[in-house]
């Protein structure tokens, strides 16, 4: 394992980067040197880079395996990942076939005691790499606290609605219908459910469009109507 800390350091390592990126679960755009690289040279700030990479010995030669970029707040006593709230599509990079280096990682994070805390802030839950890296910290002693994210407004409908809503939790169940019922007691609307292909899909969308034209996001240029 090493540390960089200079942004001339993480751009040498564009190529192995890259190669990491292509074999990392996901193989999200937001893994990607080019996404991390416009990250730090737009929000990094006058933070100090600590970037912890680990590399692999074999018959191939060097091999980066692992990178966890952090950076330094509050004269290094907190240190954080290259995220923000506007920016959070990202994730700790691991290459497939070698796991034990999230290891690596938490044994070195465990035995530093300049730092007081780490902010390694939305990790998509359903990632692996996430859990086990999570695993990797607790198993070295280290003391960490989960806290709930956002969650996708996505809910996948198998079978009848009615039957689906059974499945999720009381209180998620409890939400919608409150939310349901704010809805339509304002709108004196109706709730549809479509199933299988929309003959008037441009019109509907049309109606999306003028409602996201009625947003404060709209004001602000960044809605779906804006583009």
């Amino acid at each position: 394992l090493s540390t960089i800390d200079t942004f001339q350091g993480f751009m040498s390592m564009e190529g192995e980067w890259q190669v990491l990126s292509d074999n990392t679960e996901g193989d999200l755009p937001f893994t990607t040197f080019e996404w991390y690289k416009m990250w730090w040279q737009s929000f990094s700030e006058q933070n100090t880079m600590c970037l912890l990479v680990v590399h692999a010995d074999g018959h191939a030669g060097r091999k980066l395996v692992a990178a966890l970029p952090l950076l330094a707040r509050e004269s290094a006593r907190e240190f954080s990942r290259w995220a923000h709230t506007h920016s959070f599509r990202t994730g700790i990079l691991c290459h497939r076939e070698f796991g034990e280096a999230l290891d690596v990682l938490a044994s070195h994070l465990a035995a530093g005691s300049s730092w007081r805390e780490l902010l390694v802030p939305y990790l998509p839950a359903d990632y692996a790499v996430h859990r086990q890296f999570v695993s990797s910290l607790r198993n070295m002693g280290l003391r960490v606290i989960s806290t709930p994210g956002m969650q996708s407004p996505w809910l996948k409908v198998e079978g009848e609605f009615q039957e689906q809503m059974k499945t999720i939790s009381r209180s998620r169940r409890e939400s919608l219908t409150r939310k349901r019922r704010k809805l339509l007691d304002k709108s004196d609307g109706r709730v549809e459910i479509t199933v299988g292909r929309v003959a008037d899909l441009e019109e509907r969308l049309e109606q999306c469009w003028m409602i996201s034209s009625k947003t404060w996001k709209y004001r602000a240029g960044s809605s779906i109507a804006s583009d």
